[in-house]
């Protein structure tokens, strides 16, 4: 049991000292399969089948397409460059304006390439799924950060002495 506690412990070492262009690395490869993922999840629900043939067997490079696109577009609207454990409401704004972007491509494709069988409200479907199941991911990232910078260290009391903004912001 202490062996596995150690190598847990040597992970969570190493996640910790990953530079920030690693954990981009890590953060583009996931947004990619959620977006895959998004796009299953918006036709399956839409058409109510697990795997609807009628889309896929012409449609099957969608799930190339959209998942590199939407980071794609995730690094050009600047997604990536914010921090995971400081995610706020400018990162989800961010989020949705690139989601809604990607939505649209997927409508557009839908509407123009009639062999596809693409309802129309699939890629609203698709926004939805994706923008919640990336939320869901950096929160779930967030908390992990939290929990392992609080891991192990007492809180040391501190008084802070001074007037002003700065001891305000300390």
């Amino acid at each position: 049991m202490s062996s596995l506690a150690s190598r847990g412990d040597w992970v969570h070492d190493r996640v910790l000292k990953l530079s920030r262009h690693q954990k981009r690395l890590i953060l583009a490869p996931a947004d990619a399969i959620l977006l895959a993922f998004s796009l299953w999840a918006a036709v399956a629900l839409r058409l109510g089948q697990v795997w609807p043939m009628t889309t896929w067997i012409t449609g099957w490079w969608l799930w190339i397409a959209i998942p590199i696109l939407g980071v794609a577009i995730f690094y050009l609207f600047g997604f990536y460059r914010f921090v995971v454990r400081s995610t706020g409401r400018h990162d989800l704004t961010v989020l949705a304006r690139a989601t809604t972007l990607l939505s649209l491509v997927l409508a557009a494709v839908g509407y123009f390439d009639p062999s596809i069988f693409l309802p129309r409200s699939t890629p609203i479907i698709f926004g939805l799924v994706a923008f919640g199941s990336i939320v869901a991911f950096r929160l779930t990232l967030r908390a992990y950060y939290k929990w392992l910078e609080g891991r192990g260290s007492e809180p040391t009391p501190v008084i802070i002495y001074g007037a002003g903004e700065s001891g305000t912001q300390l």
